[in-house]
């Protein structure tokens, strides 16, 4: 996997980067090239990338005791939520499973 101008990206540390909202494999490829004007193109990049996550492990074993524990996840943006009756707008984020 060398790279034509001699550094490869740190895919690690694009893949963290790449969880965080409204940044997209395009982005960080711009960065880089930006960087390193001679480095990977966008197409390999990409396939580069993927190759890369494919090898990272995406499961976690977890055993629970049913009932035993609530988990909760404050999921990505907020909603709109008006009340009907006063017409006020509360933005909430909230999911739960048991």
């Amino acid at each position: 996997m060398a790279c034509v101008g001699g550094v490869e990206p740190d895919w690690s540390a694009l893949a963290v980067e790449l969880k965080k909202p409204a940044v997209t494999l395009k982005i960080l490829c711009e960065e880089y090239r930006a960087i390193h004007p001679d480095g990977y193109g966008y197409s390999r990049f990409c396939e580069l990338f993927r190759s890369f996550v494919q090898r990272l492990s995406s499961t976690m074993r977890q055993k629970h005791v049913p009932g035993d524990k609530v988990f909760i996840d404050y999921s990505g943006k907020t909603l709109p939520i008006v009340d009907g009756k006063t017409g006020e707008t509360a933005r909430r984020r909230f999911s739960s499973v048991l």
